[in-house]
């Protein structure tokens, strides 16, 4: 399981010299369109039949890559909230077609890929001066006004979680807690994080994309604060 995720991260950042092509293929639940148009909440799919095995079927999750010739660009968009369907269910009909060549549970790792992302950017804002941590200085920054995400680990104590998470349902502002402990404080490179807030739109809307993403794979909560407690 660990060799697998660590060859589709690899997938993700490899230097392939891809070629533009215009030859594009559909599956089910997947519509292929030409590069350049605003895909934000599609997931990007490339698979290269010329490429080594592990990297034939790769996500594009930063847009960077391009297609080489006889390659194929499958684009997985996130369901409305009308739909009954789920990302994973997608995935999972992209990685039955043959074509595709998909390797054993592919969903579950483009999943973790997913939530990887999410936390090295939550890495990349907390270098750039970007967030705050701990229950004081989260609270200050929900209150100053300043914040503009937050995150409370899953398996943080209810009470000061709960008290954030009100904080910001006040101010309007979004709660992610679908992330542990463990997790958070890995991405900030420090010991016992639980409680995390963004404050620059611009790594917002970057993990605002990935978020929902990671929302619609199964039954994640990413939501604004609406509980009536």
């Amino acid at each position: 399981m660990q060799a697998t995720d660590t060859s589709l991260r690899a997938n993700e950042d490899a230097p392939h010299a891809y070629k533009e092509a215009s030859e594009f293929s559909a599956v089910s639940a997947v519509s292929a369109v030409s590069r350049g148009a605003e895909n934000n909440n599609c997931l990007r799919f490339i698979y290269t039949p010329t490429a080594p095995a592990a990297y034939r079927l790769v996500v594009d999750l930063r847009g960077r890559l391009s297609l080489e010739e006889g390659a194929r660009e499958y684009l997985i968009a996130v369901p409305d909230s009308n739909s009954c369907s789920s990302l994973r269910g997608a995935i999972e009909d992209l990685a039955k077609d043959k074509a595709a060549m998909a390797p054993p549970a592919f969903a579950d790792h483009i999943e973790t890929l997913l939530r990887h992302r999410a936390l090295d950017l939550l890495g990349l804002a907390r270098k750039a001066g970007c967030v705050q941590s701990g229950f004081g200085k989260v609270h200050a920054a929900l209150t100053a006004g300043t914040a503009v995400l937050l995150f409370n680990a899953q398996d943080s104590a209810e009470g000061g979680a709960k008290k954030l998470a009100h904080k910001a349902r006040a101010t309007d502002i979004a709660l992610c807690d679908i992330f542990s402990v463990a997790e958070l404080s890995g991405a900030l490179g420090r010991d016992n994080v639980h409680h995390i807030v963004l404050s620059d739109k611009h790594f917002l809307a970057s993990m605002n994309v990935i978020l929902g993403f990671i929302t619609h794979f199964d039954d994640s909560e990413f939501h604004k604060e609406d509980s009536h407690d």
